[in-house]
């Protein structure tokens, strides 16, 4: 199976895409990385700005066409701290069609309650069609200069957690979960709550924040033990990110596809994983699994 055979459609309808993601979690208050959020926003612009389309906040119940006022909702969010305000989303799409994911986007979720966010930039698999490097360099251009928490960057699903079609996509996801478990299965609204304790889980880039490399021991403690691997290491202000290998990969188990750079980085951050993650990957039956959930959030520890 390739990446052209993963397509997801329910009655002509495409309700997930596989893509490229870069997501960067920060945590504490939104207003105190302000300058740093909207550094990230900028720069993901400069990527995919001329190719959004529509534009949803968590005040609308539909996506809107989206224009120049809509782009500037992020920083006025910033540049006027609201308290009274828990959540904050924006989500910026490239789809044709609105209220449909796309492979090309935006997102931003910020929790003042759980004191966590996260930016995903959403990128096409041709995105990287040339070479891995360009996904390398677009995430580590994109944290820039944010005092991140943790994040990931690979291959991904894009879905819809509102729509009509939700739960037949968490139900796609959990069949994935088994098949390709080097796919990153995104739920901010869950692990935004979790994030607080710990990284949620590793893909071809990882990055590691400097709260967590203090829980590790230090730089040093984490790094030594990959030596002499293929594990690429690039220093950023926030912390680390971590490559696993030359390029990403889906994991195919059914083609044996070779893991084992994946689990070397997945074995050495495995103590500040992330044990407080709610189940979100629905069986068969479209019920939320928790079991299922922790294998495939724990599928790289030791």
């Amino acid at each position: 199976m390739t990446q052209d055979d993963l397509i997801f459609k329910d009655d002509d309808v495409e309700y997930m895409k596989l893509c490229l993601e870069v997501a960067v979690y920060w945590r504490g208050s939104l207003f105190d990385h302000a300058a740093e959020v909207e550094g990230c926003y900028r720069r993901a612009l400069t990527v995919i700005g001329d190719r959004l389309k529509f534009y949803a906040t968590h005040e609308m119940s539909h996506a809107q066409p989206i224009d120049a006022v809509a782009l500037e909702i992020l920083p006025r969010w910033l540049g006027r701290p609201d308290p009274t305000q828990d959540i904050f989303t924006l989500n910026l799409d490239g789809n044709s069609v609105p209220d449909l994911p796309s492979d090309t986007a935006f997102d931003f979720w910020a929790s003042q309650e759980d004191g966590a966010g996260v930016l995903r930039l959403i990128l096409p698999l041709h995105f990287i069609q040339e070479g891995p490097a360009r996904l390398h360099e677009t995430a580590r251009t994109l944290a820039g200069d944010l005092m991140f928490h943790s994040g990931c960057a690979g291959y991904s699903i894009n879905w819809d957690d509102k729509g009509e079609t939700s739960a037949l996509a968490r139900r796609t996801m959990g069949v994935l979960s088994k098949r390709f478990p080097a796919i990153e299965l995104p739920d901010p609204n869950v692990t935004l709550m979790a994030i607080p304790s710990g990284l949620k889980r590793v893909n071809w880039l990882t990055f590691v924040g400097r709260e967590l490399l203090e829980q590790l021991g230090g730089t040093d403690a984490l790094i030594a033990p990959l030596a002499g691997s293929d594990i690429g290491i690039d220093h950023l202000p926030g912390g680390l990110l971590l490559t696993a290998g030359d390029r990403p990969r889906l994991g195919d188990v059914n083609r044996q596809e070779d893991l084992g750079a994946y689990r070397a980085v997945g074995h050495a951050v495995a103590p500040v994983r992330t044990r407080d993650h709610v189940g979100f990957l629905a069986d068969q039956n479209f019920d939320v699994d928790d079991d299922l959930s922790e294998e495939w959030l724990a599928y790289f520890d030791p």
